[in-house]
């Protein structure tokens, strides 16, 4: 069964993650060192791929794992993953100035390819309550109720009317006047005979196959007669190439043997993993359909995801049961427990001090722990803060206020004085990083994150290792009823200290009244605490989760006002492209490298993680259809967030006022918050900060929509709010840098449509239309295609394939030249002009400027590293010189 699969898988990633744990602690202890920039880079990517494949398989199991009481476990291990990920993408970025790394050389060294680094999930994240979202739902679908009488009416008036129909509305003598008669008569009605829907489907399927088979057989033909042609051509020419040797045709049908049957070799075993997953119930792979094989796997993820909410129902039930069970027979016996341990804590400090310390505000909790002092050790520092105090009270409070100014400015300098040393270590090192002679390399970094990776891993086996050595289908599925029971002691002793606390201080105040009086009794003065006490931690404010029936009436206004969107579900490798395979050797020889779509989704995947940890802002910026609003919907998708989208083109007549903008962003802040995570989409940005206002936008009034859509927006959303506000910009040239880069400092630049993204557009195109012919040339095509925007291709591909046009490919063929012409034709889009946006994006952001200085200092440097060794080589030459002159003057002698 699947459990038994991802049981098994799961103790196999730990055993992966705690090697590799290993592996780079010893990175760390041995300092190891790299001469050069390349070699450290290569290193530290090996490093973060071998993280990147255990955390897919660990993130796998997580989402799959039915044992409720192993989710808490597993969110740690995983979310521990994930920071080490992000500490090493940070080390990278330092090193190498940029957001973006290529991994592929580091991966080749563990036998991998960036295909096996692809992230495409995020550890769990606090979503939206249930009432919540049940809420929103009800406001979603009573909108929807609400419209469906417009859309039907609407929808009958824009039914197309038959010609008679059309007649029969106007009367005969309005269209040709009162002599004329018109006899209009009805079209006889068709019988329809009734079949079943299985016939019906048998007859579909029967003409699907004869049409498919046809089409075979005419491209087979065709194309058989064109080869037959060619072969007779040049035969007659004379370019008919003679057949090679017997022997060099028994080595390439060997060698296309070899390589056939390795190739159907790994066909059946593919096949064999896929009957397996799908009889496990983990995916479906047995169509040639990637859409279809998509759908039936979220089908099968679903299913089990309702089937882990089932069991986490059923165990929190059981949990409760137990808990109160055991609080109704065990409370009285638990509460006079407490109460005889701290009496005896009372009787302890009495006959040590005569003294009862008071109960911590946080409760009798750090008595129990060993947080508050012994009765000696108060009774010491006790004594020095009266001592401290006594001689305070001797000193002018001016003077007092002194003392704390210059402890306070000492403080200040000495922070002073260590963050300059610091940034003169920081300069000496830029400065020997120039200098080829005191260039000291790169050493490996040392980490934050290992030990708590370590800690988590131990964590996981000390719990549940004794469980696991049984492989019972109680840590496989549901939950063990005998952690509950420990559980629930737990859970019943820290409930009833709070009610023994509560009768033990009422107890302390008499203790203290009667050691008052034996006091006063022996004429002696009772002892005074005089420590600060005990803090206990902060408790987090709670978060309310309620709607209130003015916050349902904000978002039902936006809803039917269009602001608040129903999106389709996305996924990050929705972006599809391949990597920037060269990367590494671009920036190894000291060249410009930019991200393609492989890395950019894995800079997509930070984004997504950090939707649940608080405010953020996001530029967006690439040619149009190029993938802009499948990221936002990805990340939407992957957060299950509501999106806002504001477009300024809507904003039209009573809603460009200041009124209406001022309680929009109200509402939008009100609502977002309420309903958090999400995500708020501005299109169009460019336009809010355009540095010269065209003509026919001037009606727009654009900075009246800045103010409020952008600034005031912006200023109104608190850091710690699960709100993430992304602005998508096509033409940034159009507008002020400076003021749309204080609002969204973060960009993201989309890459240009490249060759194997079109080669991949393609390929899918082919699958759609398998009439077009096998022998199709798709590397001519995608070579003259590149350049062109990739939603734009897609567009007009499914248009260039008509029906007429279909049955053209079947009897003809189809050449690329006809779809090149055909899109040259097609007038809505032009080739894009990357190059202008990556001269914007190099010159105005911070990103693309830290780029660049990186790369002019590293081309400096290496001027520095070959001017040296030309020195060098100078010098031993002046030095051979004389020494070969003498031994040439003796052998003449």
């Amino acid at each position: 069964m699947s459990k038994d699969f991802y049981f098994s898988k799961w103790k196999e990633g730990l055993k992966h993650l705690k090697k590799l744990v290993d592996a780079d602690i010893e990175h760390q202890e041995a300092r190891t060192h790299d001469p050069t920039l390349p070699q450290a880079v290569q290193r530290l990517t090996s490093i973060l791929g071998q993280y990147i494949l255990i955390y897919n398989e660990l993130i796998e199991c997580f989402y799959q794992n039915l044992q409720v009481q192993k989710t808490a476990y597993y969110d740690k291990v995983v979310k521990a993953v994930v920071s080490r990920i992000l500490e090493l993408k940070a080390e990278l970025e330092k090193i190498e100035n940029s957001r973006f790394q290529f991994i592929g050389h580091g991966l080749i060294q563990v036998h991998h390819t960036t295909c096996d680094i692809e992230m495409t999930a995020i550890p769990a994240g606090p979503g939206r309550p249930e009432h919540l979202q049940t809420e929103l739902d009800k406001i979603l679908a009573r909108v929807k109720k609400n419209e469906n009488p417009l859309l039907t009416i609407a929808e009958e008036d824009e039914k197309p009317t038959t010609v008679a129909s059309r007649l029969s509305s106007f009367s005969v003598s309005e269209r040709w006047g009162s002599r004329v008669t018109i006899n209009i008569e009805e079209p006889p009605k068709v019988k329809k005979v009734e079949i079943s829907e299985e016939k019906r489907k048998t007859q579909e399927y029967a003409a699907l196959i004869m049409a498919h088979e046809k089409t075979r057989q005419v491209t087979r033909s065709m194309r058989y007669s064109q080869v037959k042609r060619e072969m007779w051509e040049k035969e007659l020419k004379g370019l008919l190439s003679p057949p090679a040797k017997y022997e060099v045709r028994v080595r390439s049908a060997e060698l296309i043997q070899k390589v056939f049957r390795a190739y159907f070799d790994l066909k059946r075993q593919r096949i064999q993993n896929c009957k397996r997953d799908q009889l496990l119930g983990i995916n479906f792979c047995d169509t040639k359909n990637l859409h279809t094989q998509r759908i039936k796997a979220e089908e099968v993820f679903e299913d089990r995801s309702k089937l882990q909410r089932d069991y986490e129902k059923e165990w929190l039930a059981h949990r409760e049961n137990v808990k109160q069970e055991f609080l109704k027979n065990k409370r009285a016996e638990i509460r006079d427990d407490f109460h005889d341990q701290i009496r005896e804590w009372f009787v302890e400090w009495f006959e040590s001090v005569q003294f009862f310390h008071d109960i911590p505000k946080v409760g009798s909790a750090p008595i129990f722990r060993g947080e508050v002092p012994s009765p000696y050790e108060w009774l010491e520092e006790n004594k020095a803060q009266a001592a401290k105090n006594e001689a305070d009270s001797k000193k002018n409070p001016q003077d007092l206020k002194f003392e704390k100014k210059e402890a306070k400015k000492e403080k200040m300098l000495q922070k002073r004085a260590e963050q300059m040393k610091l940034k003169a270590e920081a300069l000496l090192l830029k400065k020997m990083m120039k200098n080829p002679t005191m260039h000291p390399g790169y050493y490996y970094p040392l980490s934050k994150r290992t030990d708590q990776l370590m800690e988590v891993i131990e964590y996981y086996h000390n719990s549940w290792d004794f469980h696991d050595k049984s492989e019972s289908l109680e840590v496989k599925a549901k939950y063990i009823p005998r952690i509950d029971e420990e559980d629930a002691i737990k859970e019943v002793k820290l409930e009833v200290l709070k009610e023994a606390d509560e009768d033990m201080r009422q107890e302390l105040n008499q203790l203290k009244k009667a050691l008052k009086v034996d006091y006063e009794a022996n004429e002696e003065e009772m002892p005074v605490n005089l420590l600060k006490p005990i803090k206990g931690e902060k408790k987090q404010k709670k978060v309310k989760n309620e709607l209130s029936k003015q916050a349902c009436e904000m978002i039902e206004i936006l809803v039917e006002q269009g602001f608040i969107k129903e999106y389709p579900r996305k996924k990050i490798e929705d972006f599809i492209g391949d990597a920037n395979f060269g990367g590494e050797d671009l920036r190894s020889q000291i060249k410009p490298a930019f991200p393609f779509n492989f890395e950019l989704r894995a800079y997509w995947w930070e984004k997504c993680g950090e939707v649940c940890l608080g405010f953020h802002r996001i530029l967006l910026v690439g040619p149009k259809i190029s993938g802009k609003k499948i990221l936002v919907h990805a990340l939407a998708s992957m957060n299950d967030a509501v999106l806002f989208e504001l477009d300024p083109h809507k904003f039209q007549g009573d809603m460009l006022s200041t009124e209406f903008l001022k309680h929009l962003v109200h509402m939008l802040v009100t609502c977002a918050r309420a309903l958090q995570p999400s995500v708020i989409h501005i299109r169009h940005v460019q336009k809010l900060f355009y540095a010269k206002i065209p003509p026919e936008e001037a009606e727009m009034n654009l900075p009246l929509l800045k103010t409020f859509l952008v600034v005031k927006l912006l200023k109104r959303i608190k850091k710690t709010d699960k709100i993430t506000v992304i602005g998508t910009c096509t033409d940034p040239w159009l507008a002020k840098a400076g003021p749309l880069l204080k609002q969204f400092p973060e960009v993201l630049l989309l890459p240009d449509c490249t060759y194997s993204q079109v080669v991949q557009l393609l390929k899918e195109w082919f699958v759609r239309h398998q009439v077009i012919p096998a022998n199709f040339n798709v590397t001519s095509l995608a070579y003259a295609l590149h350049g062109y925007s990739f939603g734009y291709l897609k567009d007009v591909l499914e248009r260039f394939m008509s029906a007429e046009r279909t049955v053209k490919i079947a009897a003809f063929g189809l050449l690329p030249v006809e779809v090149y012409d055909f899109i040259l034709e097609d007038n809505k889009e032009s080739k894009v002009d990357y190059d202008q946006y990556l001269k914007w994006y190099t010159e105005k952001t911070r990103a693309g400027i830290k780029e660049m200085r990186h790369l002019k200092d590293q081309r400096e440097f290496k001027a520095a590293v070959e001017k040296l060794e030309e020195k060098n080589q100078k010098k031993m030459k002046a030095k051979s010189a004389p020494a070969s002159t003498t031994s040439s003057y003796t052998r003449l002698k």
